[in-house]
């Protein structure tokens, strides 16, 4: 029996002391293994200390957390570090029975749990991912293999890569089995579902280095887009495509949050609420329309099934419609299809519309104030920087100066539940005006439907009302 625990097993609590205590998850556990011979001069190099693990295991896992969508997998960070937990073990049964060792490996062990429990959330995370769209992810990983991408980059681990294919003959099987074999050939194509990323927000703060070039979409011009840089340390809330390549490279990272309506007057969300769920009846008989449409040959043809990035759906179902009218023989229909078809054009307006005017007023005040305070940083820096008679004089100026900058910016925090409530009134009364435009989209569409003899597709009484 060994007189100490091994050496590695110390590092916890050597670097507990010698580290940086402003990384908390810099602790070293246990160092790594040899990778290779003592001649293997690249492996020594390559080599990470626990330390490092720890840290960069603590960091996917957190980003997997938060992040909308699956990130590119870290399967050699889980090794290494299910490595030195295994380490860690074999060292547990080697001084099981020294009673001078007892306490440190009961500590050790709580370490062991909690390591465990970051790997199996993490893994769990992904899984889940993984099994809320795994088409799409299973083509955007081939996708991103073919074009050759950085290994770094790579979407799924081996053994990931072979449960969603499992998965998907699995699903595939049984619905062959249950129903697809039983309708027509041509209704057998279905359409996995997506995940739309275009309107997912993620809370960041950047790394150490500063980020360029960050597109951002204009919303004011929804084809149009405009560059920012992001300083180090500092805190966003963006658009999770625009910084989705920075999260992979590990420029950034995603913080856990999420923006509600709570503390908005009840009324407001209410009205928010109510235009929602009649917004939800609707897209569900524009998604019945448009799986009539997708039928048709001449839709299939002209390929407008599935929309692009930043194409408006109802743009394109505007188009679908178009193709599906020429077919058509009976003129009443035709015009009715027509009458529809100028309707999911002007959703479409409504929608970029909504957007744009719901942020009109945010950015407006954050401008107002950011050029406000920044008056007041330049004049408390030049008051404490004076060192002449001169410098006094003008150091008194800046003061008069700031207290002025105060006086403004204490009446504008006065107006700004004003403000407020005008801006919720302006986004409640084109709320209105855009239920009111989808209530006359949907009788329309029924009435529509029915003329082409498609009873089938209005089961749901809710969505006639």
């Amino acid at each position: 029996m060994s007189d100490s625990l091994d050496s590695r097993e110390r590092d916890l609590f050597d670097s507990a002391t010698t580290g940086d205590s402003s990384a908390p998850t810099d602790r070293a556990l246990v160092n790594l293994p040899p990778s290779g011979t003592e001649s293997d001069e690249d492996d020594e190099e390559d080599a990470m200390t626990a330390a490092e693990v720890l840290k960069q295991m603590n960091e996917i896992w957190l980003n997997e957390n938060a992040s909308p969508t699956l990130l590119p997998h870290r399967d050699e960070i889980v090794q290494l570090l299910l490595g030195c937990i295994r380490d860690m073990e074999e060292n547990f049964a080697n001084n099981r029975d020294n009673p001078d060792f007892q306490l440190i490996i009961n500590v050790h062990q709580l370490e062991v749990h909690r390591l465990t429990y970051i790997i199996n959330d993490y893994l769990r995370k992904r899984l889940e991912k993984i099994d809320t769209y795994p088409e799409q992810i299973m083509l955007e990983d081939k996708a991103r293999i073919e074009s050759g991408c950085n290994p770094n980059k790579v979407l799924l681990s081996a053994e990931e890569r072979t449960y969603v294919n499992k998965r998907l003959l699995a699903d595939k099987e049984m619905m062959d089995r249950v129903f697809l074999n039983k309708l027509p050939e041509a209704l057998r194509t279905l359409h996995a579902p997506g995940q739309d990323l275009s309107v997912e927000r993620v809370f960041l703060q950047v790394n150490s280095e500063p980020v360029s070039g960050i597109a951002m979409p204009d919303m004011k011009e929804p084809d149009s887009e405009y560059l920012i840089d992001l300083e180090p340390r500092s805190r966003h809330l963006l658009p999770f495509l625009s910084v989705r390549d920075a999260l992979e490279e590990n420029k950034i990272y995603v913080m856990r949050g999420k923006m509600e309506l709570r503390e908005l007057p009840d009324e407001y969300c209410a009205k928010i609420h109510k235009c929602f769920a009649y917004q939800k009846d609707v897209d569900e008989i524009i998604g019945r329309l448009e799986n009539v449409v997708q039928q048709n040959p001449a839709v299939r043809s002209a390929g407008a099934i599935e929309a692009k990035r930043r194409q408006n759906p109802f743009e394109l179902l505007a188009g679908s419609v178009k193709h599906f009218r020429v077919t058509l023989t009976n003129e009443e229909n035709k015009e009715s299809l027509v009458s529809i078809e100028s309707m999911l054009r002007r959703l479409a307006i409504y929608d970029r519309e909504v957007q744009v005017k719901s942020r009109r007023a945010m950015p407006n005040m954050r401008r107002y104030t950011s050029s406000e305070m920044s008056l007041l940083r330049k004049g408390q820096k030049r008051e404490r920087t004076s060192k002449t008679v001169v410098d006094i004089e003008n150091a008194a100026c800046a003061v008069e100066m700031c207290n002025m900058q105060i006086g403004m910016l204490k009446k504008y925090s006065e107006k700004l539940p004003e403000y407020k409530a005008a801006h919720q009134q302006e986004v409640i009364e084109f709320f209105g005006i855009l239920m009111k435009n989808y209530r006359k989209v949907t009788m329309d569409i029924i009435v529509t439907l029915e003329a082409l003899g498609v009873h089938a597709f209005l089961e749901d009484p809710s969505t006639t009302k």
